[in-house]
């Protein structure tokens, strides 16, 4: 009887348990639902019955959960180009490629000595307005140089004592000897067709005109005009001419008697009275500026005439003039104390040390200044611009 009595408080107790339970005590939820996207929170009832909303009982009409409050979207820090892949950098706008420009060359400066060229037992040397290398004469070859040092013989048979050579345009070579002067033109497979033109004694000196080479003789006392094309030969006489140089319409010849002659080019006659000059004349020459000079080796002078018609103007030296080599408008001039001096009308603008005594000289296509020295036997070139 009394574990009925028992079991029936027990089930008494329990359905009062149950029956208390009402919807107050029901999980609250409060925030942002799930499908907004924000934080969900969920209450439970505490001990005494109480939710986060205020007291709750039995029986109560539940307390509605507070109206959830959207969560903004988020506003986007970076900025994505339409097409474009966020996690590739944005290309540059300009995308073709600069071109690479190389930097200016630095100028070579004015007196400049080069690499040289073997020059020994050299009798003259010249280079043709369009190389840069010059053509070497001896007493026994004609030497053709190359830019790194070599060194040609042409198999051609010289004139006797060959004394000059001066280079064309077209790749001829003339050389002067004693009693003829000869021409080399380079045909195929590297040979070459020789023509001769009889002189009436040895030449002093030579110039190349364009279409004719003129050359001097002191000997003969002669001045001697060949046409390149026909070979035709005009001879002048003009008593110990020793150096001759040309301008457009003029002969410049300077004599053993200390005098410089203007003879017309065409008819020989003379254009002036002659000009004497300083002692020792043995170079002239005329700038493109028209002056005309000539050094005197014995006077260690040069005079200089600043126009067909000019007056003589002497300037001193501190040496002996061996060569003139024009330049433009200023003039070099090689002297055996192994310099170069470089003037410009009546004024001294450089003095050039060269590793050699400058006895001959001749101005390649790049405007240098070749230099040479037969004892040394080297030949260098000088920039000239």
């Amino acid at each position: 009887m009394r574990n009925r009595l028992s079991l029936a408080l027990a089930s008494l107790l329990l359905a009062l348990v149950i029956g208390c339970a009402t919807e107050d005590d029901a999980p609250v939820v409060t925030g942002v639902g799930p499908g907004l996207g924000g934080d969900t929170t969920i209450e439970g009832s505490t001990g005494n019955g109480a939710g986060s909303g205020g007291q709750g009982n039995s029986g109560s009409t539940p307390t509605p959960p507070p109206a959830a409050t959207p969560t903004p979207t988020p506003t986007p820090t970076t900025s994505v180009s339409v097409g474009t892949d966020p996690g590739m950098p944005t290309p540059s706008v300009d995308t073709v490629p600069t071109p690479y420009v190389p930097p200016a060359p630095t100028p070579t400066p004015l007196g400049h000595v080069g690499v040289g060229v073997s020059a020994l037992d050299a009798r003259d040397l010249a280079v043709s307005p369009r190389e840069t290398v010059p053509w070497v004469l001896t007493p026994s070859a004609l030497v053709r140089t190359g830019s790194q040092g070599s060194e040609q013989p042409l198999a051609v048979t010289l004139p006797a004592n060959p004394l000059f050579v001066r280079a064309d345009d077209d790749g001829s070579v003339w050389v002067a000897g004693d009693d003829e002067l000869a021409r080399f033109t380079p045909g195929m497979f590297d040979d070459w067709r020789r023509q001769g033109v009889a002189l009436s004694a040895e030449p002093s000196d030579t110039i190349d005109a364009g279409d004719a080479i003129w050359l001097c003789s002191q000997a003969a006392g002669t001045v001697t005009r060949v046409h390149k094309t026909s070979l035709a030969v005009t001879s002048i006489a003009v008593p110990g001419a020793t150096a001759i140089a040309l301008d457009a319409t003029s002969a410049w010849v300077v004599t053993t008697g200390d005098r410089l002659l203007r003879l017309d080019r065409s008819t020989g006659a003379e254009l002036r009275a002659p000009v004497i000059v300083g002692a020792g004349p043995r170079s002239v020459a005329v700038s493109d500026d028209g002056a005309v000079w000539t050094a005197n080796r014995t006077a260690r002078t040069l005079t200089r005439l600043a126009s067909a018609t000019a007056a003589p103007v002497t300037i001193p030296l501190s040496a002996t003039p061996l060569c003139l080599q024009p330049s433009g408008s200023r003039i070099w001039v090689g002297c055996d104390d192994g310099r170069a001096y470089l003037y410009e009308g009546e004024a001294l603008s450089g003095a050039f040390a060269l590793p050699l005594t400058p006895r001959g000289s001749s101005r390649d296509g790049l405007g240098r200044i070749w230099f040479f020295d037969p004892l040394l036997g080297r030949a260098v070139p000088v920039w000239g611009r």
